[in-house]
């Protein structure tokens, strides 16, 4: 408790099993990043990052003429669905991880997505009753 883990879920830097083991081991404690450079969801390619020539090869980035990753390629909406699709997570497992639990790690819940206080019950604005008091 206490501790979150942060892991690029491209499939590149960690391997889809472990990324299904993560979110077993630290429930409510995972965190999708994406450690994205600026080729992220752009063509394959050449790129620079900082002072390095990148290649982007079937969307990974490695320094050029090396097999050195160079930062990521990755969207979090990506992420998303790698984490359901390649590693057996769940949706609502996987959206939290990228959207309510860094909020909440931040101390800043207002940050991730509405929270509703009664499930089931329509969102929506509140009408006020007559008099003006809610």
């Amino acid at each position: 408790p206490g501790m979150a883990v942060e892991l690029i879920a491209d499939c590149v830097h960690v391997h889809p099993a472990l990324l299904g083991d993560t979110t077993r081991l630290k429930p409510g404690q995972f965190v999708l990043v994406t450690d994205s450079m600026a080729a992220a969801a752009a063509d394959d390619g050449d790129y620079t990052l900082g002072p390095l020539a990148v290649e982007v090869r079937d969307g990974v980035a490695r320094v050029a003429g090396t097999d050195t990753i160079a930062g990521s390629t990755l969207t979090l909406d990506k992420a998303v669905r790698l984490c359901v699709t390649e590693a057996g997570v769940g949706l609502p497992e996987a959206v939290a991880a990228a959207t309510r639990v860094p909020a909440d790690l931040l101390g800043r819940p207002d940050l991730g997505p509405p929270r509703t206080r009664h499930p089931g019950r329509p969102r929506g604005p509140r009408r006020r009753p007559a008099g003006g008091r809610s």
